[in-house]
């Protein structure tokens, strides 16, 4: 919610341990000052339907390409906590630069890649600068080797997404 802002609706879906969770849930949510709460931000707490586990299968997908990516860039590795969310930002730019589908712009006479970036932000969001750029910086060898461990992570990400 710090990056994001507030969602307008929470989704949980019907595991056993979010049944469990659920009732606590309930009983928090059955609180008049967190339902209050929750409805003068315009939240909406929705549970997908019971025996119905495709229903999730949008946010399972993403949520394991981020598993694919952090798992073949970390591996067993310890990272510090802005490494590690340096990481994230990363893993969470390159997937929202797949392509969905294709425009096809008349005027221009040019097809574009229609990306989950370009319809949040309406434009398309590019991901660290290119080795190239790198080579520029002199003064400081451990920011130049940084960087470079961040593009070799960028490039694992994009080839982990391509299988």
């Amino acid at each position: 919610m710090a990056q994001r802002g507030i969602p307008a609706r929470l989704i949980t879906d019907n595991a056993k341990t979010f049944i469990s969770a659920s009732e606590e849930a309930e009983k928090i949510l059955r609180s008049i000052e967190i339902e209050r709460e929750m409805t003068s931000k315009g939240m909406k707490w929705v549970f997908i339907i019971e025996k119905a586990p495709w229903q999730g299968g949008f946010y399972e997908r993403m949520i394991q390409s981020t598993k694919r990516c952090l798992k073949k860039i970390v591996g067993r590795a310890c990272m510090n906590f802005e490494s590690l969310r340096t990481l994230l930002v990363e893993v969470e730019t390159t997937i929202n630069i797949r392509p969905l589908a294709y425009v096809y712009d008349e005027e221009k006479g040019v097809s574009y890649p229609l990306t989950p970036s370009r319809l949040v932000y309406g434009r398309q969001i590019s991901l660290t600068p290119s080795g190239r750029q790198f080579d520029i910086i002199k003064t400081n060898q451990a920011l130049t080797k940084r960087a470079k461990k961040s593009e070799s992570f960028t490039t694992t990400i994009h080839k982990a997404m391509q299988k």
